[in-house]
């Protein structure tokens, strides 16, 4: 038994949005005997579609008879979205696909497809974060969740940004294929963690990283996020950055409005927070890895930034996602 996948690609789309989550299901198949049978189509005589990169793609004719499993729907601007939506061979080859086919998937701004065809009125769809609100204004019958890696509502797929499209098939590939198989080819892309599809599309870490004004602590932030089970003082971080604690400091509060040892503190409490949503890892764990010596000193630390202790913070977020 296998599942058919068609993906369907149009000019200007993301190549990420494709490349990332068929390479999911190529190393899936690897590891399954070939379950998933993949194809790309598009509605462009020439046989090839060039995405925003300038980069082609050979393509398939769109079938007469779509017979599929799955339907993945790339994202892109939306300008080059808007154009293809003008195409009116492709929305209505797409009209039927996706009444056809039992799973319907779309990566980031892929969503706008759908939602121009009525696929997802009263649907619960999530998309990339630059696109939410204009989601929102234009089609305000979708329930659009923001700030969300993946959601899945029945046989709707929705991924936010390119490589969340990642994560959403790894889920996917779990469900069809089991855990051990799914983790395995995270292993293989050198994924750091397979994510829940209800946690942030934004990274502290990488926000922290666009915030910093100087080069000479550029590279802090990922060293610091590298170490978080190591005690690091001040005076390390000075000596990493090859200069004075009071320069650090200052350089610190400028960019993020926060001293040294407050930035490592907050790294340290975000990253707790990222893994207190996989409920295999316990709270000792937990602790550890973000550089507490005790469970007590983790807590404190969470409810005192979060308002929350770190055991009700992962039944809330449980419950929200279930």
């Amino acid at each position: 038994m296998s599942k058919t996948v068609f993906f369907l690609l149009y000019d200007g789309l993301q190549l990420l949005d494709v490349t990332g989550p068929a390479g999911v299901l190529t190393l899936a198949n690897r590891l399954s005997n070939n379950f998933y049978d993949l194809h790309y189509v598009s509605a462009n005589s020439s046989g090839k579609v060039i995405a925003s990169n300038k980069m082609s793609i050979n393509t398939d004719p769109l079938p007469l008879k779509s017979n599929m499993d799955v339907l993945l729907i790339p994202g892109g601007q939306l300008n080059y979205i808007d154009q293809a939506a003008k195409n009116t061979e492709l929305m209505s080859w797409m009209k039927v696909a996706l009444e056809e086919s039992n799973t319907n998937v779309s990566v980031c701004t892929g969503a706008f497809f759908l939602a121009k065809l009525g696929i997802l009125k009263n649907k619960r769809v999530t998309t990339h974060w630059a696109g939410e609100s204009i989601l929102k204004q234009r089609y305000p019958d979708i329930n659009v969740i923001s700030d969300s890696l993946y959601q899945q509502d029945g046989d709707l797929w929705s991924s936010g940004g390119v490589m969340s499209g990642v994560d959403m098939m790894l889920a996917m590939v779990s469900k069809d294929l089991g855990a051990d198989i799914s983790l395995q080819v995270a292993k293989l892309m050198v994924v750091h963690l397979v994510r829940e599809g209800g946690q942030s599309q934004y990274s502290l870490p990488l926000e922290f990283q666009s915030r910093a004004k100087y080069k000479e602590i550029n590279g802090l932030i990922s060293w610091l996020h590298e170490r978080l089970d190591q005690v690091t003082l001040v005076k390390d971080m000075a000596k990493h950055c090859n200069m004075s604690e009071r320069r650090l400091h200052n350089y610190c509060q400028e960019s993020f409005g926060l001293g040294p040892a407050q930035l490592l503190a907050e790294i340290r409490l975000e990253h707790a927070r990222v893994l207190l949503r996989d409920v295999k890892i316990s709270m000792t764990e937990i602790a550890s890895i973000c550089g507490y010596s005790q469970t007590s000193g983790l807590s404190h630390a969470f409810r005192r930034r979060f308002g929350i202790s770190p055991s009700r913070y992962r039944e809330n977020f449980r419950a929200e996602t279930n």
